[in-house]
């Protein structure tokens, strides 16, 4: 779980405590930190904010996802975002995101990401042009 807004990761952390059957095996408050956690933690769903600080000192976590999903294999990756720019929310599904949550949504909205995307089905509620 990756967000530099540390009420983000705080409240994300305690609704997945709440959730049956999920177990949060680490946090990151930008893309260095999830890096360290995608290169020594196994697990099954990365959740990551993109307007986060990025590896190559940039503003959002946009490049780094898309190293992470180039990959032959990697986890689906579930985005927070504030963004409703249609154009955006689909150029990530088209980079291989496997679900965005709106981070005004509903927290259940989460969770049905997260489901989602270990179905490997795309989630991407009311914004998203090609969901």
């Amino acid at each position: 779980m990756a967000d530099d807004h540390d009420w983000i990761r705080v409240g994300v952390t305690r609704l997945l405590h709440a959730a049956p059957g999920v177990e949060i095996v680490g946090e990151a408050c930008d893309t260095h930190g999830l890096a360290n956690l995608l290169d020594n933690c196994e697990c099954d769903v990365v959740i990551s904010d993109i307007g986060m600080p990025g590896l190559d000192g940039g503003s959002n976590a946009v490049s780094f996802l898309r190293r992470v999903l180039r990959g032959r294999v990697h986890p689906p990756v579930v985005v927070l975002t504030m963004t409703s720019q249609a154009h955006m929310l689909s150029g990530l599904l088209h980079l291989g995101v496997s679900a965005i949550v709106d981070k005004r949504d509903t927290a259940a909205a989460l969770i049905d990401a997260i489901q989602a995307a270990m179905r490997e089905t795309s989630f991407c509620r009311n914004r998203c042009a090609s969901s």
